[in-house]
């Protein structure tokens, strides 16, 4: 019987292949504000929706509702 599987190790559990991305990203300076959380409470959610789906129509060339609520559902979560 002939089993059918890959050998070997994938990149992210080998550790002398390093994720490139994530250590130039944490190289990075980073403003110090960057690290105060945002306060969610205080913003109109229902106001910045207009902007937000004009913003991903100049961004994306089209009209997508399902980008356009995925983006909503994540402000309302947050």
């Amino acid at each position: 019987m002939a089993t059918h599987f890959f050998r070997g190790t994938q990149l992210d559990q080998n550790v002398k292949f390093k994720d490139k991305d994530k250590q130039m990203i944490n190289s990075w300076k980073w403003p110090d504000n960057f690290r105060d959380p945002i306060d969610l409470d205080g913003i109109q959610l229902d106001t910045l929706e207009p902007w937000i789906v004009k913003r991903c129509n100049q961004l994306m060339g089209n009209d997508d509702d399902i980008f356009q609520s995925y983006i909503m559902t994540h402000m309302q979560q947050a």
